[in-house]
C-alpha cells in the first residue's frame, strides 16, 4: 500500500513538472561559417537554442529559415556568465522586405537583394538563472517582429571584439518530442561544457555519489550479513544512478546561484532534484529489503519507476534500464542470492 501511494505521489509530481518546464530544445551545429553552408532551421516557430562559438573577430556563423509573410520571427542571443571580458557578440537578420538598419560589418555575407537589421549585443548588469537546466547566462539581444515578406531569411552571428561561446535562441513555441525530452540530460552535459565547465567537473557529483553509494551498500550488506537477490542488487544500483543524477542537478544549482541571484525558477530545479532522489531511495529500499523472490507488485513498482525515471531525467538512461531489467528478470535468475 505504501509503495502504491509513493508511486502515485511520484506520478503526480511528474505530471506537474511537464507543463511547468519552460525551456528550449538544444542544438549543437558545426560547419556553418558561410552563407552557402548556413544551418537550416526547419521550424522557426519552435523554440530551440543553438550552442556554438566564435573563434576570431572577422568570423560569422550563418543560419537560415523559411517563413511566410506575417509570420512571427523571434531571435535572441545569450553568452555564458564567465565569457572573456569584452566579448559581446551581435547578430544580423537578413531577408526579403527588410530595410537597411544598422552598420553591417564588411565580412558579413549578404544574400542578393536582401535587406537587413543589425541587432547589437549589450551586456546587462547581471545574468539570469534558468531552473530547467539549471544554468546561468547573459541575455545580450533579441528581436521579435513579423516577417514583412515571405521567403528565405538568414541570421549571421558575429563578434567584432573577442572570442567565445554563444547561444542563438530561435522561436517562441516551447515544445518537445518524447525523444527530445528524455535526452535532455545528455544535452545538458554539453551545455555545462559550453558554460566553461570541464567534463570531469560536470560528472564528478554523479561519479562520487554512485561510487560512494556502492561502497556503503557493499559494506552494509557484509556487516549485516544481508543476502540480496540479483534483482534487488540490480534495482539498488539503478537507485544509485537516480541519486547520482540528483547530485548533478544540486551541484549545478549551487554553481549557478554563486553567480546570479535566485528567482522563482529554483522551484523547477528543486523538483527535478527531489523527484529522482525519492525514486532512488525508494528503489534502493525495495532492492535491499525486498523478498527473495520478486512479487508482481515489486516487479510492477520497479518497472513503473524505470519508465517514470526517463521523464524526470533520472539515472542517465542506465538507471532506468537497470530498473526495468530488475523488473523483468526471470525468477530463476532474479532470485539468486548475492553474498558479499
Amino acid at each position: 500500500m505504501k509503495a502504491r501511494t509513493s508511486l502515485l505521489v511520484l506520478f503526480i509530481a511528474v505530471i506537474i513538472a511537464l507543463p511547468i518546464v519552460s525551456a528550449h530544445v538544444p542544438n549543437f551545429p558545426e560547419g556553418n561559417d558561410t552563407l552557402d553552408t548556413a544551418l537550416h532551421i526547419d521550424d522557426p516557430a519552435k523554440s530551440i537554442v543553438v550552442y556554438s562559438n566564435l573563434h576570431h573577430n572577422d568570423e560569422a556563423q550563418y543560419y537560415s529559415f523559411h517563413i511566410e509573410q506575417g509570420g512571427r520571427i523571434y531571435l535572441g542571443m545569450l553568452i555564458p556568465i564567465n565569457s572573456e571580458e569584452g566579448y559581446i557578440p551581435s547578430f544580423v537578420l537578413m531577408g526579403p522586405g527588410l530595410g537597411e538598419e544598422g552598420e553591417l560589418p564588411s565580412f558579413i555575407e549578404r544574400p542578393e537583394d536582401a535587406g537587413y537589421i543589425v541587432i547589437e549585443g549589450m551586456l546587462p548588469e547581471q545574468g539570469e538563472y534558468e531552473g530547467f537546466s539549471p544554468s546561468t547566462f547573459y541575455e545580450l539581444a533579441e528581436i521579435n517582429i513579423n516577417a514583412p515578406a515571405g521567403g528565405e531569411y538568414y541570421v549571421a552571428v558575429y563578434s567584432e571584439e573577442g572570442e567565445g561561446n554563444y547561444a542563438l535562441v530561435v522561436g517562441y513555441i516551447e515544445s518537445f518530442t518524447i525523444i527530445e525530452f528524455i535526452r535532455v540530460p545528455l544535452d545538458l552535459i554539453v551545455v555545462y561544457q559550453w558554460e566553461g565547465q570541464s567534463l570531469l567537473e560536470v560528472l564528478s557529483p554523479f561519479i562520487i555519489t554512485v561510487v560512494m553509494g556502492l561502497i556503503l551498500m557493499m559494506y552494509g550488506m557484509r556487516k549485516r550479513g544481508l543476502e540480496v537477490p540479483i534483482y534487488g542488487l540490480v534495482g539498488a544500483i539503478a537507485g544509485l544512478f537516480f541519486v547520482g543524477s540528483s547530485a548533478i542537478m544540486l551541484y549545478q544549482m549551487i554553481y549557478a546561484l554563486n553567480q546570479v541571484p535566485a528567482n522563482s525558477q529554483i522551484i523547477i530545479t528543486l523538483l527535478f532534484t527531489l523527484v529522482p532522489l525519492i525514486m532512488g531511495i525508494a528503489i534502493i529500499r525495495i532492492g535491499l529489503m525486498g523478498s527473495r523472490k520478486p512479487s508482481r507488485g515489486i516487479r510492477a513498482t520497479m518497472f513503473i519507476i524505470g519508465i517514470l525515471a526517463l521523464f524526470v531525467w533520472a539515472g542517465y538512461f542506465v538507471g532506468p534500464a537497470l530498473a526495468i531489467i530488475a523488473a523483468v528478470l526471470p525468477v530463476s535468475i532474479a532470485s539468486r542470492i548475492i553474498r558479499i
